[in-house]
Formats: C-alpha cells, sequence, structure tokens
C-alpha cells in the first residue's frame, strides 16, 4: 500500500467524484488517481504544465488577475500559484484533498484547515509525510545529504490532534494522515503554539508514535472504513 493506492481506494469505498492534489511535482500522483474531476495546485506546475499545454492550448487562459497560469477542461483544472494563493479565493469543492505540498508544519496546518473548509459531506483528507523514520528527514530545511525528507508535517499532526481532531497516521509511505470531513476551530493554533511546536524534539514522536500521530496499520485502518465516512 502506498498514498497512490490509499487515495484510489478511498475514492472506489466512497464512490468520491472530485478530486484536490495539493503539491504536485512531476504529477506522478496526480495521473495515476482515478476520479472523474481532477484539479491540482502547485507554484511549479512545470511538468504537468508541458503535458496539457501543447494539447489543448486553445482552452488555456489565465485567472486571479492573469498573474498565474491556469488551465481549465471539463474534467481536470491546473492552478499553478501556492495552496494560499488558491484557497483565498470562494471556489469548487472536494471530496478528497491529498496535501503533499511544503513539508513545514505551520503551512500543513494552513492547508488541513482550509481544506476542510472546502470539504464536501463525508469527504477526507489525506496528508502525505506525517511519519518521519530518522531525525535528519524530519528537519525543516534538509542538509545537502538529506536522502528522504518529510519535513517537520509530524508536528501538525501532533498538534490537530491535541487540538481535538480526528486524525490517523497509517504506517506506509513515510506516514499518510487521515481526516474525515470535521469542525476545525477558528482558533485552532496561536503564534505561541507554532513557537512551542517549533521547538518540539523529534524524540517526542519517537517516544510513541501511537501517541503523538495515532500511527496505525493498514490491516486495522481498513476494517474501519465503512463506518468511518462523516455525515
Amino acid at each position: 500500500m502506498d498514498r497512490i493506492q490509499l487515495v484510489n481506494t478511498l475514492i472506489e469505498t466512497y464512490g468520491y467524484t472530485r478530486y484536490l492534489e495539493i503539491g504536485v511535482q512531476k504529477g506522478e500522483c496526480f495521473e495515476q488517481i482515478k476520479v472523474k474531476y481532477k484539479t491540482a495546485v502547485d507554484p511549479e506546475l512545470k511538468y504537468l504544465k508541458k503535458r496539457y499545454k501543447k494539447s489543448i492550448a486553445d482552452k488555456l487562459r489565465n485567472t486571479f488577475n492573469n498573474a498565474h497560469w491556469t488551465y481549465e477542461s471539463e474534467n481536470i483544472n491546473l492552478y499553478e500559484l501556492s495552496s494560499d494563493d488558491f484557497f483565498v479565493n470562494p471556489g469548487e469543492t472536494y471530496d478528497l484533498v491529498f496535501i503533499d505540498g511544503l513539508h513545514l508544519f505551520d503551512q500543513v496546518l494552513k492547508d488541513y484547515t482550509n481544506a476542510q473548509q472546502r470539504l464536501n459531506p463525508g469527504g477526507c483528507i489525506v496528508m502525505h509525510d506525517c511519519n518521519p523514520l530518522a531525525e535528519e528527514s524530519a528537519e525543516r530545511v534538509p542538509s545537502k545529504e538529506t536522502r528522504v525528507w518529510n519535513g517537520d508535517t509530524w508536528k501538525a499532526i501532533y498538534h490537530l490532534r491535541k487540538s481535538g481532531q480526528d486524525i490517523d497516521v497509517l504506517d506506509f509511505d513515510h506516514g499518510c494522515g487521515v481526516a474525515f470531513k470535521q469542525e476545525v476551530a477558528e482558533n485552532i493554533w496561536t503564534d505561541s503554539d507554532v513557537e512551542q511546536l517549533k521547538q518540539l524534539p523529534f524524540a517526542s514522536l519517537e517516544a510513541d508514535r501511537q501517541a503523538a500521530v495515532g500511527l496505525c496499520s493498514w490491516d486495522d485502518y481498513r476494517k474501519t472504513l465503512p463506518v468511518r465516512k462523516a455525515g
């Protein structure tokens, strides 16, 4: 099981039709998601941009005050801009949002709360890189020697769970967090929380990953899937 299989499993299980991906990179995940309507958001869409620009150049148009490259069709929408800018503008709602953008807890907190506001009833959020296995992979700024960079995404999960959010992290593919639609308090984090989280040591995760981020196996989690969909 990996993040792509997880997303497709959730789509098939619940009959989702509208998908948003934040952080696309080369489009490896985005291209393999089997869903009717797909939207991608990334500050640099160079790989998807090359693929779609030539085939339907006549349908390309700039939106967001002509500041960002945009491609919109009946089934696929691509927006070359930051997730913050994307969420500022009222728009579509989604059944599943996959967050794999900037791997910093403060950005993940923003993406999560914004995504919850755009979820349809019964929708869910999947977040990547929630369970770094090594401390060097969890640094806010990766060194040149870092082979796998997960960033400190795990701290966002830690804080959200402490704040009452129902989130589980599945123990595969660097940790995939799953949260169904739920209410999120406007003040779910403060400047003080951010400073405290920056100081939170990696040892807090290593000491008890189940307590820190809700780590669980796919075999255990999948047994609960039929009853997990929120109303």
